[in-house]
């Protein structure tokens, strides 16, 4: 059977330890941020990391740098309403007129997430790292469209997704189609030592 084809960025769903109880931390998002990836913004799901000034950035393609963790929705002052408004996504360069743009990130490096990915997806691949397949997210609802790139699965320890496992969804753990589901971890975090090497 298929595999359903509907990505959906990191999907948090427990921690190494236990259960996730959706904690997040805040941080700034720059004033008219024109994101990295080049992208209609950030989506919830999507991959972020920090940048000199002290907030965060959407995550480039392939990247090589430490990630803070994952987008789940921000809060600014609307330029257009002058509401206080909390979004899903940050559409790419808010300039907004009062107050500052706060994200909220899923940055604790022990969160276990569920992406799915863009090839065939075995458990063979599961001990190995991965990058990313960037694709602009939904504004609709504000969900990621990030998926893991199958063909760059290798053993590069500045990757930043390691593969822990594999979803177990039935109707997304066909392991002879693409768009199977990875159980994985952050691999590079800026919160914890540099990644490791996939097996």
């Amino acid at each position: 059977m298929a595999n359903i084809d509907a990505p959906f960025g990191l999907k948090p769903i427990r921690t190494l330890g236990g259960e996730y109880t959706g904690a997040t931390n805040s941080y700034l998002i720059a004033d008219n941020l024109n994101v990295a990836n080049g992208l209609g913004g950030i989506f919830t799901g999507d991959l972020v990391i920090p940048v000199a000034t002290g907030g965060i950035d959407g995550v480039a393609a392939a990247p090589t740098l430490a990630m803070q963790g994952v987008f789940a929705g921000c809060e600014y002052v609307d330029p257009a309403s002058g509401k206080y408004t909390y979004n899903s996504y940050y559409p790419d360069t808010t300039n907004i007129t009062q107050g500052v743009i706060t994200a909220h990130v899923i940055d604790d490096p022990m969160v276990v997430f569920e992406i799915q990915a863009d090839g065939i997806l075995t458990a063979a691949d599961v001990n190995f790292n991965c990058t990313l397949l960037i694709t602009d997210g939904n504004t609709q609802d504000g969900q990621s469209k990030f998926e893991l790139d199958h063909s760059e699965v290798a053993t590069t320890s500045t990757d930043p997704l390691k593969i822990i496992g594999l979803g177990t969804d039935p109707e997304r753990s066909d392991e002879t189609v693409a768009n199977g589901v990875a159980v994985v971890v952050i691999n590079h975090h800026s919160l914890k030592s540099v990644g490791t090497v996939g097996i």
